[in-house]
């Protein structure tokens, strides 16, 4: 029951946020409206970039040097080392991108001695990828995903991760499909969603982080209150927080802060008692937006994305798999 109330809680936060229309940078990426959004925004940031003629090629598979490339923009790395691949030499478009990623450490080679450059990414490998690099927090189980039994023990921790924190997400069929090759739209969209999560890289690139926490939702000493109960509270606490300093000084109409002093309203009496019905809140909330106009709710949709954690809200939506951002 208390799942259901905070979900429905965010939902009434979200139901205003829902669709939003972006400018085509590119010409072929008009049918592809799940990622046209973070195509725009990591192009006008100079993190990625199109083909001659205007076009993206969405569906295009990623390549390892294209990845590097991307994560190193993002991250303004510098440093190089030296490499001595036996497929790689300075002619070729990413050499020295690959140099900046081998200093960091976020990747390595083959046994071999190949880097293969110019090969497609996977998805277990992207989300390895990143988990080297990023502080990700744990959360999800590989469990949960129906094609889970068929991850490899080598990127499941990293999947867990990735999905947790909310920068990549499984099919509509409930799979991950983690063999499968990432496309430069999909690449796109989960390095947006990194960006937008706040969580920063890490100083020092090692094997990935700690192994997660195995502490089975006991009570927190001293505080009768469970580890996953803490968890949505802390993170409630940060959205009003939030709500209150950086999104309702920046809304513009009557509606939208009615709106939002609701949800905050909600959102307090709910951490100070976990069982207090919001039903009436969401539906309060639900009415002043059925009463928005397209660019008022528009609006609020930037002032919260642009101002509240990803990391926030998704946690919670992966964790009890009822809202789909």
């Amino acid at each position: 029951m208390r799942k259901m109330k905070c979900v429905a809680l965010l939902m009434a936060m979200m139901i205003f946020t829902s669709t939003i229309t972006y400018a085509a940078g590119f010409a072929d990426v008009g049918g592809f409206e799940w990622a046209e959004g973070a195509i725009a925004e990591m192009d006008s940031r100079g993190f990625i970039k199109g083909y001659e003629g205007g076009i993206f090629k969405p569906s295009k598979e990623l390549t390892r040097a294209e990845l590097v490339t991307i994560i190193n923009r993002m991250n303004g790395l510098t440093a190089k080392k030296d490499v001595t691949f036996s497929d790689l030499t300075e002619s070729h478009w990413a050499y020295t991108e690959i140099e900046k990623a081998l200093s960091k450490g976020y990747i390595s080679g083959f046994p071999d001695n190949t880097f293969r450059p110019d090969q497609p990414v996977t998805r277990e490998q992207f989300a390895t990828i990143i988990n080297n690099l990023y502080e990700l927090d744990d959360g999800l189980q590989a469990g949960s995903i129906t094609d889970g039994h068929l991850i490899a023990e080598w990127s499941k921790l990293a999947i867990e991760r990735i999905m947790a924190n909310g920068v990549m997400q499984g099919y509509p069929d409930g799979t991950f499909r983690s063999a499968g090759k990432i496309t430069r739209a999909e690449g796109a969209v989960a390095l947006y969603n990194l960006i937008k999560s706040g969580l920063k890289a890490r100083e020092t690139v090692g094997s990935g982080g700690a192994i997660g926490d195995d502490s089975n939702g006991e009570s927190i000493p001293g505080t009768g209150i469970s580890e996953e109960d803490q968890v949505i509270i802390d993170h409630l606490k940060s959205v009003v927080t939030k709500m209150k300093s950086r999104v309702i000084p920046i809304l513009t109409t009557d509606l939208q802060v009615q709106s939002a002093n609701i949800i905050i309203d909600s959102i307090e009496l709910y951490i100070d008692d976990m069982d207090y019905d919001i039903s009436g809140d969401v539906q309060e909330a639900k009415e002043l937006g059925s009463r928005m106009t397209d660019e008022e709710k528009q609006t609020f949709k930037n002032a919260i994305t642009g101002n509240i954690l990803l990391k926030e809200l998704v946690t919670l939506n992966n964790k009890f798999q009822l809202l789909e951002y």
